[in-house]
């Protein structure tokens, strides 16, 4: 396995998935570091500056490709392709993929920089519906019991139906959103480059509260015993009670 690493990798079961420059992706024993396979989607030679991880859905492994537009589907036992969906033919800056799949439902759920976010069939990669943002999408999708909430580049929060791709709801922020939502408790929580941490109802889209910090929000908060974790640009790590 040669090249850097560029994006985190993902244990599971006992095997770590890890990517490198150009674009393989490698299933590696977390004990011994030997490699049980490799992927390699053949474009040796392109320039690779990707960032979106692996996710791991049933016995599949999911990763998407910015320069190649492409999110690939590879057998996580044998490290073979299932299928591939291309994002479009266009120009890099319309198309590249920053976002890391969501997955769930039986669905793959990813967002792209042409402000679509797409819901592919999980096993076949066929298209099952498309939703257009106002801007491009450079976050995660998270999924939660009835809709998959998104954010795009001009501070847009949305509520989409996981099911039909119709839209439940959408919120408005001061800036861009770079950071993931995180669902826990029947809200939705989410950072803005408008030095803001939002909480809004996943149901209705209210918002519940709004703190304001010294800096840029831009890492995808986490829940730690029930208490909201995240960093601010201002240098400052943040803890909230739910």
């Amino acid at each position: 396995m040669g090249g850097e690493v560029w994006a985190q990798g993902l244990l599971h079961e006992g095997v770590l998935y890890v990517r490198n420059d150009p674009c393989d992706l490698y299933a590696v024993d977390r004990h011994s570091g030997k490699k049980i396979w490799g992927f390699n989607p053949e474009i040796r030679g392109k320039e690779s500056w990707e960032i979106s991880a692996p996710a791991i859905y049933q016995d599949t492994v999911y990763y998407g490709t910015k320069n190649l537009k492409t999110l690939y589907a590879v057998d996580m036992r044998t490290g073979r392709q299932k299928w591939r969906f291309l994002t479009g033919t266009g120009d890099l800056s319309r198309f590249g993929i920053d976002s890391t799949p969501c997955l769930g439902k039986g669905r793959v759920y990813l967002g792209c920089w042409s402000g679509y976010l797409y819901a592919l069939d999980a096993r076949t990669g066929d298209l099952v519906w498309e939703y257009q943002a106002h801007d491009k999408i450079c976050n995660s999708p998270a999924l939660g019991e009835k809709n998959v909430y998104f954010g795009d580049a001009s501070g847009y929060l949305y509520a989409v139906d996981a099911l039909t791709g119709k839209k439940a709801w959408e919120k408005k922020t001061a800036a861009k959103l770079w950071s993931s939502p995180v669902l826990s408790g029947g809200m939705v929580y989410c950072g803005s480059q408008d030095h803001s941490m939002y909480a809004w109802e996943e149901e209705s889209g209210k918002l519940k509260w709004q703190v304001r910090t010294g800096g840029q929000i831009n890492d995808t908060p986490i829940f730690m015993n029930g208490v909201l974790c995240f960093t601010s640009e201002d240098g400052c790590f943040y803890t909230l009670c739910e």
